[in-house]
């Protein structure tokens, strides 16, 4: 796999000709119904990706292609690391004795993935939010529960004239983008902003790229 982040006529270029694959993410898992039930690493479906980022309707797009700088991945899929620490107190010897403070790590199993789409313009436009698939599952419909097959996808978006020092101390959305985000595609924005921030950048996590062998696109950040 090539460690990169592509540009937006690439995944344009891809989703064209119907070659969008997945994107595998490094936190949470879902569930496998093929021949081999079970679990697998949490993914979302490039093509869903593109047409929430591009506001994609049949022949047009709401959002310009040519306005995307950027589409950064944030949130609990891409956190490292994958868990989140708790503190709690409890007595040194269950019943007695003085109290200690304890961490708990709880994993962190997330539902959607979450994007930021940077613009040129600074248009407002509407966030958007595809529900994760799921399927019913058990013996019969009265003891049925949903199960997760596939991540569902977040998208919100800022203007690069938003992305500025005063808006990173009270936008918590770029605030934990720049410490946390990974760019997929990108022309560099990114790094021009956390060299302006008063916030460092904190992840160590990037993204591969690779082709299937029938040509899909399948991203993996890790």
């Amino acid at each position: 796999m090539i460690r990169t982040d592509l540009s937006m006529e690439y995944f344009t270029k891809y989703f064209e000709k119907n070659k969008l694959g997945k994107l595998y993410l490094p936190n949470g898992l879902v569930n496998t119904l093929d021949g081999n039930a079970g679990t697998s690493q949490f993914f979302i479906n490039l093509t869903d990706l593109y047409k929430l980022a591009t506001g994609w309707k049949i022949n047009r797009t709401e959002v310009p292609l040519k306005d995307i700088f950027e589409i950064i991945c944030f949130g609990d899929s891409v956190q490292h690391p994958g868990f989140r620490e708790e503190g709690f107190e409890r007595r040194k010897y269950f019943v007695a004795g003085p109290k200690v403070t304890r961490i708990r790590k709880e994993v962190i199993k997330p539902k959607y993935a979450d994007f930021l789409v940077i613009t040129e313009s600074g248009k407002c436009y509407s966030e958007k939010s595809l529900d994760p698939t799921t399927v019913m599952v058990g013996m019969d419909y009265r003891d049925s529960v949903p199960v997760m097959t596939e991540g569902g996808i977040n998208v919100t978006y800022r203007g690069i004239g938003e992305i500025s020092h005063k808006s990173t101390i009270n936008d918590p959305t770029i605030a934990d983008m720049i410490k946390k985000g990974v760019p997929i595609f990108s022309n560099g924005i990114l790094e021009e902003i956390v060299g302006r921030s008063i916030i460092s950048k904190e992840t160590p996590r990037t993204i591969y790229w690779d082709e299937t062998r029938n040509g899909l696109l399948t991203g993996k950040i890790e």
